[in-house]
């Protein structure tokens, strides 16, 4: 099987030099337009310039565009207008791959023509085919090789299941036999790229399974149609990629036409979109480390982070001066920490012995965008403030003593008062004991004395298989 079809390595290329996983649609909508760009000027000139400046903010973000041909053709120059759009954005931005949505599909002379005119007049790198005429739709892209084909095997309209949800005589969906072909019969030449809906009830990692590494999915349905992103992270491939999702009104409007400021609009969505999905595709998890005071926590987490440099200590704020050595807490005003609290910059303000301590939202989303490893210790009574942050998130980690003379002989060393923190870990461990914490947990340790490092590397194991690296 070929696998170096130029649409697709562009867009490989492009979802790694941008670090994106966006597609820009080109859904040019003349009422939705800013009026700055319609006074004084014919409607196809006001969509012409209105798409290059979107092209102009949008690049640096995006690894791909999407032009949604029924868009251009309600204007008499509609087919010019698609023809400069997309010559604009081969001209000066050569890196970016540039898809039609025509959704073609007939017998195979006709089929021709519309390839001809796709390839050959639009000068598109690919375009969206209908398969439900088989073969005659799919075989001319065998001679197309740096071409791709994007088939809608299933996709995100509300009405495509009573079609495409069909049960075939072997238990399987219709769509799901559509993939196979997709895969297998129709990709000879690498060129295939199976439209996959968000707002489906679908196992995406069997979908992921079905098919090659290297073949990319278009995520359909996300933003106005109401498909989200959260299970993007089921679609990607080893490389990390190998999935990317279209937006086209959510990026192209996300403004009203008489806004002065809709340019910075039009980025704030983009990079929010990319943000985004660069976050939700990230296989990491938040790893908390939970136990009471004393059983080696930070020497845990020390020791986490000498294994592997991708664990980020989420440093907490914290009322206090930094003890002598301390150095991974930031110590804040009680007056800075209520304004933090206020405008949402952290989750939560856990309280002990008196000192304040809360735990900042950003750092925590950046290190999954950035498939790093956060960790964190944290207070056991209050996980589900962890858990309605990041559902599905997050690898729990119990700590416990040898027993609690040797918690008691830990403690008599430290600086909050002993026996107020020995009667919680009491506390806390009878607790468990009884069940309480039944399934909010994924794994349990205990840490003997000199054993940290062991104990760290037990962890390090069990959180790298549960979140499949």
């Amino acid at each position: 099987m070929k696998t170096s079809c130029r649409a697709l390595l562009l867009l490989r290329q492009a979802m790694s030099n941008n670090n994106s996983l966006a597609c820009c649609g080109l859904d040019p909508d003349i009422s939705k337009i800013p009026i700055e760009l319609r006074e004084g000027f014919s409607e196809e000139d006001a969509v012409q310039n209105f798409l290059r400046v979107v092209v102009d903010l949008t690049a640096p973000h995006v690894c791909a565009y999407k032009a949604q041909k029924a868009f251009f053709d309600i204007y008499p120059g509609g087919h010019r207008l698609l023809q400069e759009a997309i010559a604009y954005i081969h001209e000066h931005y050569p890196h970016l791959p540039v898809f039609v949505d025509a959704k073609i599909g007939d017998i195979s002379n006709t089929m021709g023509a519309y390839l001809q005119n796709m390839f050959d007049e639009l000068k598109a790198d690919g375009v969206v085919v209908n398969p439900y005429l088989g073969d005659d739709v799919m075989q001319p892209f065998e001679n197309l090789p740096d071409k791709a084909a994007i088939v809608t095997v299933r996709t995100s309209n509300p009405g495509a299941a009573i079609v495409q949800d069909i049960v075939l005589h072997d238990g399987r969906l219709l769509w799901q036999y559509l993939l196979e072909l997709t895969a297998n019969r129709w990709n000879s030449a690498g060129n295939m790229v199976p439209v996959i809906a968000s707002t489906a009830n679908i196992n995406l990692r069997e979908v992921r399974q079905a098919i090659p590494d290297n073949m990319p999915v278009l995520f359909a349905g996300y933003g106005t149609q109401g498909g989200t992103a959260a299970s993007i992270r089921d679609l990607v491939n080893s490389t990390g990629r190998g999935v990317f999702v279209n937006s086209s009104r959510g990026l192209l409007y996300p403004y009203d036409s008489h806004e002065a400021r809709w340019r910075d609009a039009i980025v704030q969505a983009v990079v929010a979109m990319k943000d985004r999905l660069n976050f939700e595709k990230s296989r990491s998890k938040f790893l908390l480390i939970l136990g009471a005071s004393g059983v080696g926590k930070s020497t845990i987490i020390r020791e986490l982070r000498r294994l592997d440099h991708r664990f980020i200590y989420i440093s907490p704020f914290m009322t206090r001066e930094l003890r002598p050595g301390e150095e991974d807490k930031v110590p804040i005003g009680d007056g800075e920490l209520d304004e933090m609290e206020r405008n949402g910059t952290v989750l939560v303000v856990n309280e002990l012995y008196g000192v304040r301590y809360a735990t900042p939202r950003e750092p925590i989303e950046l290190a999954f965008r950035d498939e790093k490893f956060p960790v964190l210790d944290w207070p056991i009574e209050r996980l589900p403030v962890m858990q309605q942050a990041f559902p599905g998130r997050l690898f729990t980690v119990y700590v416990e003593p040898p027993n609690l003379d040797v918690l008691r002989l830990r403690l008599a060393d430290g600086r909050d008062p002993s026996e107020k923190r020995l009667d919680a870990a009491a506390a806390e461990l009878a607790a468990l004991s009884l069940g309480t914490y039944e399934g909010l947990i994924d794994y349990r340790t205990v840490n003997q004395e000199g054993e940290a490092g062991t104990v760290a590397s037990a962890i390090y194991q069990a959180y790298v298989q549960a979140i499949g690296f």
